[in-house]
C-alpha cells in the first residue's frame, strides 16, 4: 500500500499543464487517489474504532497523504474526464458546491494533521473529515 500513496503522490506532484490535459490520465490518476484515500481514511476509522491500536506517527502520516490528496482535487478533477467514472453530471452543473465540498475537504484534512496527536482528538476531528467525504459522494458521486 505504501508503493500506491507513493505511486498517487508522485502522481499529483509531478502533473505538468500538458499532463494535466490528458483526460483519461487525469481519471486514472484522480482514482489512484481516491484510493489512497481510502485507505488512508481506514486507518483513521480503524484508530478511532479501537480495531488499530492508536499511534500518533501512523494517524499523522494517514492524515498527511489525505491532506495532500484534498490539495490537489483541482488538478484531477478536469471537465471531459469523467466518462466512465463515478462522476455525476453535477459536476458540471454545481461547480461552486464542488468548491465549496473540496474547500472544506483541505480544511478538515489539514485539521486532522494537528488531531492525529491523540486518540481523543483524532476521533473528535474524523467525525468532521468524514463529513466532508459524504457531502461530495452525495452531490457528485454515483454509486
Amino acid at each position: 500500500m505504501k508503493k500506491l500513496a507513493l505511486l498517487a503522490a508522485l502522481s499529483v506532484a509531478t502533473m505538468s499543464a500538458g499532463f494535466a490535459q490528458d483526460l483519461e490520465q487525469a481519471k486514472k490518476v484522480r482514482q489512484s487517489m481516491f484510493q489512497v484515500a481510502a485507505w488512508e481514511m481506514g486507518t483513521l476509522a480503524g484508530m478511532a474504532k479501537g480495531e488499530i491500536p492508536f499511534d500518533a506517527a501512523k494517524a499523522e502520516k494517514a492524515a498527511k497523504v489525505m491532506n495532500a490528496m484534498a490539495i490537489s482535487l483541482d488538478e484531477v478533477f478536469i471537465p471531459g474526464s469523467y466518462a466512465g467514472s463515478k462522476v455525476r453530471s453535477e459536476i458540471n452543473t454545481k461547480p461552486e458546491l464542488f468548491q465549496k465540498d473540496a474547500a472544506n475537504f483541505v480544511k478538515e484534512s489539514e485539521a486532522m494533521i494537528t488531531a492525529a496527536s491523540s486518540e481523543a482528538t483524532l476521533k473528535a476531528q474524523l467525525g468532521k473529515l468524514g463529513s466532508t467525504c459524504k457531502s461530495c459522494h452525495d452531490s457528485f458521486r454515483a454509486d
